[in-house]
C-alpha cells in the first residue's frame, strides 16, 4: 500500500486524466484512448480512494455521472435522476455482488435479468398521452441536452405508443455494424467505432445527418410515469410492457434464477459477440423483483441492485515499475517492462515486452510511466501507448546496456538491425533459452522437461547443451529435488521417444535465427527431395546443407536472403557441426515428410469456436504434421474454416467469402 503522500499524488494524476477523457468521450464524442484502458485507470482510482477515503473529493470521476454539456443544444432537466452502474470485470466480483444482495433480502430467492450491454449512447425518451415529445441525453445525470430532432429520425422509434401513457423511457442509441461499415466506406471521415458515430449523430444540429446514419434504439427502463396500478413490478415486466407499447428492446435478454447460469451466458457471449449486429462490451445484470430492488436501494452514484459486467479487455492501463533485460536463445537483449499487476484479456499481467531500444525511444517510454498495455489471445503483452500527461517529473529514462546483464560480455548491434545481442555464444542465459526451446512442444516435444527441469539440470552441471539430454541415465536424475523414481523413468522415456521426431521439428528445435516452424518445414520438404530414405541422421542433414551457399537456399520456395544468410552462418560454425555429430551418436533418426503424410500440403486452415474431440493446439499440430498450415484470419486464400461450437466472426467471414467450412466431425475425418 502506498503512503498517504504518494496516494494523494497518484489520485490527483488519475483524476486529471479521467476528467479529460470523460470530457472528450461524453461531450466531444472523441476517444483519447481505448475505453478499456479508461476503465482500469478508474478502477485504480476507486481502489486508492477506498484505501484513503479522506482523499475523496466531489470532483472525482468516481463521484460523478456523465459529462459537461457543450451548450449548443438546449439543456433540459431530467424527470428523474440518472445513475451510472457499478462495474465488475470477472465472475468473482459478480458472486461478491450476489453475497451483498443476500444481506438485503435475508435469504429470499433472487432472480435476475441479464441483457447484453450495447455500446451506445444513453438516452431518455419522454411521451405524453402516448405521443413522443422529447429526447434527452444523460448529461451529468441531472441535466441533459435536448436531441429530439435527431432521435426522431431513428427508424425503429415509434412517435406514437400503442397506449396513451405518459412516461419517461430509458434506452441506448446505437448504430449497427453493417451501417458503420457502410458509412466508413462511403464517407471521407473515418470513425473509430459505432459508438462514436452514433454519439456524433445524436448531437448533430442537422437531423438529416442523423437520418443518413440510421440510428437505432433499444429501450430497457421506465422512469417517471402515470401507469398507476398498471406499473410493472419487475424488470422482466418492464421489458414486456415496452414491447406491448411497440417500443424497441434488446431482444437478447435473459431471465435467470442463479448467478451460475449467468456465468455460462457470460462465456458464450464472449464467443458470439462478434457475430451480433451491434457492438456489446459486457452484460447488464439486474435484480428482477422491484420490491427487492427497493430494499437494496442505491449509493450516491449507483443502484445496488444492478451491475455492469464487462468483458475481459484486450487493453488496460498500468504503471511501469522497472525495465529489465531478458536474454533470448539467439542472444537477443529484450527490454521487459515490470508492471503493477493488472487484469487484461482474462489473466493478470505483470510484465510486457518493449521489443528493443528503438521501440523504447520511438514511444518515449520511461520507468515510472503510466502506459496502456495490450494482450490478445496468446500474444505476449506489449506497451502500445504512454500516457505522457500523467507524468510527474520523477520518471527515469532507460538506457540499454552495452554489456550482457547475465555474462558481462559485450553486446553487438549489426547495422540495419534493431536488436542488440550478447556476443557470447556460451552465455548461460542463451544456453537456458536454447534448451527450453529445444524441448518445447512444437520442437522435440520432450514431455516432463520444462523450464524448471532445464534450470535444475543446468544448475547441477548435469547438462550443458541439448545433446547431453540424450546421454542421460536414470541415475543422473534420481537425486535431484522433485524427481521421484516414476518421474525419472517417464522423463528418460520421453527423451528417448523424441529420437524419432519429424525432421522439420528437429530443424526448428535447433533454434537458428529467423527459422520458424514454416521455414523448418520448407527445409525438411526440400531435404526429402535430395535423399531416398524414410529417416535420416542429424549428420546427414549437415552433409546436405553445409555446402549450400546463399543462392542455394533462396532457390527453396519461401526462403529469402536474410534467412539464407542465417542458415549459411549456422552450418559453417564448427561447434554446430559437432552438435549434429553428437545427436547422431545418440541415435537420433529423424522422419522425412512422405507423400502419404502430406495430404494437406498447400492447404490453409482457420480454426474458430470450441473443439471437443481435441484441443485447438492439437488440431493445429495435426494440420501442420500433415503438410497444411494454420492462420489466424479468413481470406479468399483460405482453404477451409474448421467450425467448432460457439463459432465467432470467422465463420461469418467464411460464408461471406464463400470459403469452404468443416464441422468438427468432417475435420476429424479429413485428418484420418
Amino acid at each position: 500500500m502506498p503512503n498517504h503522500k504518494a496516494a494523494s499524488a497518484r489520485i490527483n494524476q488519475l483524476k486529471k486524466e479521467l476528467i479529460k477523457w470523460n470530457y472528450h468521450y461524453f461531450t466531444l464524442d472523441e476517444e483519447l484512448f481505448p475505453e478499456a484502458a479508461r476503465d482500469s485507470l478508474k478502477r485504480e482510482l476507486e481502489q486508492l480512494e477506498g484505501e484513503f477515503p479522506d482523499l475523496i473529493t466531489a470532483d472525482s470521476p468516481t463521484q460523478r455521472v456523465g459529462a459537461v454539456l457543450l451548450g449548443k443544444l438546449p439543456k433540459v432537466k431530467h424527470l428523474s435522476r440518472k445513475y451510472s452502474l457499478a462495474d465488475a470485470f470477472n465472475m468473482e466480483e459478480v458472486y461478491e455482488w450476489g453475497a451483498r444482495i443476500q444481506k438485503f433480502v435475508e435469504g429470499e430467492a433472487v432472480s435476475f435479468i441479464a441483457e447484453p450491454k450495447i455500446d451506445g449512447l444513453n438516452i431518455s425518451l419522454h411521451y405524453e398521452n402516448g405521443e413522443f415529445v422529447r429526447a434527452i441525453t444523460r448529461g451529468d445525470g441531472v441535466i441533459g441536452e435536448d436531441v429530439s430532432h435527431t432521435i426522431r429520425t431513428a427508424q425503429n422509434l415509434p412517435l406514437t405508443l400503442a397506449k396513451k401513457y405518459t412516461l419517461e423511457v430509458g434506452g441506448e442509441v446505437y448504430i449497427t455494424r453493417k451501417d458503420f461499415e457502410r458509412l466508413n466506406e462511403g464517407g471521407e471521415q473515418q470513425f473509430a467505432n459505432p459508438r462514436n458515430l452514433a454519439a456524433g449523430a445524436v448531437r448533430q444540429l442537422d437531423p438529416q445527418i442523423a437520418a443518413d446514419r440510421n440510428l437505432q434504439i433499444a429501450c430497457y427502463h421506465i422512469g417517471k410515469n402515470n401507469l398507476g396500478d398498471a406499473a410493472p413490478k419487475s424488470q422482466q415486466a418492464i421489458l414486456e410492457l415496452l414491447q406491448e407499447l411497440n417500443l424497441p428492446i434488446n431482444p437478447l435478454y435473459y431471465f435467470y434464477n442463479s448467478l451460475k447460469e449467468i456465468e455460462k451466458l457470460y462465456k458464450e457471449l464472449q464467443q458470439k459477440r462478434d457475430t451480433l449486429e451491434f457492438d456489446i462490451d459486457g452484460l447488464v445484470l439486474k435484480v428482477n423483483d422491484f420490491d427487492q430492488q427497493q430494499r437494496m436501494g442505491r449509493t450516491a452514484k449507483t443502484p445496488r441492485w444492478a451491475l455492469a459486467l464487462k468483458f475481459p479487455a484486450a487493453q488496460a492501463s498500468s504503471k511501469i515499475i522497472d525495465i529489465q533485460i531478458q536474454v533470448g536463445r539467439t542472444g537477443a537483449l529484450t527490454p521487459v517492462a515490470h508492471l503493477q499487476p493488472v487484469f487484461v484479456d482474462g489473466s493478470t499481467v505483470s510484465r510486457a515486452t518493449l521489443h528493443n531500444e528503438e521501440e523504447i525511444e520511438r514511444k518515449d517510454i520511461h520507468i515510472g510511466d503510466t502506459v496502456i498495455i495490450q494482450k490478445a489471445g496468446d500474444i505476449i503483452p506489449e506497451v502500445v501507448e504512454v500516457l505522457t500527461d500523467m507524468r510527474t517529473g520523477l520518471e527515469q529514462q532507460f538506457v540499454m546496456p552495452l554489456k550482457c546483464p547475465i555474462c558481462g560480455s559485450h553486446t553487438v548491434k549489426p547495422e540495419g538491425e534493431a536488436i542488440r545481442r550478447c556476443s557470447n555464444k556460451k552465455c548461460s542465459a542463451r544456453q537456458r533459452e536454447q534448451l527450453a526451446h529445444f524441448v518445447a512442444r512444437g520442437a522435440m516435444n520432450i514431455d516432463g522437461v520444462g523450464e524448471k527441469v532445464v534450470d535444475q539440470l543446468l544448475n547441477a552441471d548435469i547438462i550443458t547443451d541439448a545433446t547431453d539430454l540424450y546421454f542421460l541415465e536414470e541415475g543422473d536424475l534420481i537425486n535431484l529435488p522433485l524427481f521421484k523414481e516414476k518421474r525419472v523413468h517417464n522423463v528418460i522415456d520421453s527423451i528417448r521417444g523424441s529420437k524419432h521426431r519429424p525432421l522439420h521439428s528437429f530443424i526448428f528445435a535447433l533454434g537458428m535465427r529467423y527459422i520458424g516452424e514454416k521455414t523448418a518445414r520448407d527445409l525438411a520438404q526440400h531435404f526429402s527431395t535430395k535423399i531416398n530414405k524414410q529417416t535420416v541422421s542429424p549428420l546427414s542433414v549437415a552433409k546436405i546443407f553445409e555446402p549450400y551457399a546463399v543462392e542455394d537456399y533462396t532457390a527453396i520456395a519461401g526462403i529469402g536472403d536474410k534467412v539464407a544468410e542465417s542458415l549459411v552462418e549456422w552450418f559453417k560454425e564448427p561447434h554446430n557441426h559437432h552438435l549434429l555429430e553428437r545427436f547422431s551418436e545418440a541415435g537420433l533418426e529423424l522422419e522425412l515428410p512422405q507423400a502419404a503424410l502430406s495430404k494437406l500440403a498447400g492447404k490453409t486452415f482457420v480454426l474458430t469456436g470450441t473443439l471437443h474431440q481435441l484441443t485447438r493446439t492439437d488440431a493445429k499440430q495435426k494440420i501442420i504434421d500433415l503438410g497444411g498450415s494454420v492462420v489466424g484470419s479468413v481470406s479468399k486464400n483460405t482453404s477451409y474454416v474448421v467450425v467448432g461450437e460457439s463459432a465467432g466472426s470467422k465463420y461469418e467471414k467464411a460464408k461471406e467469402l464463400d470459403v469452404a467450412t468443416l464441422s468438427e466431425d468432417e475435420f476429424m475425418q479429413m485428418l484420418g
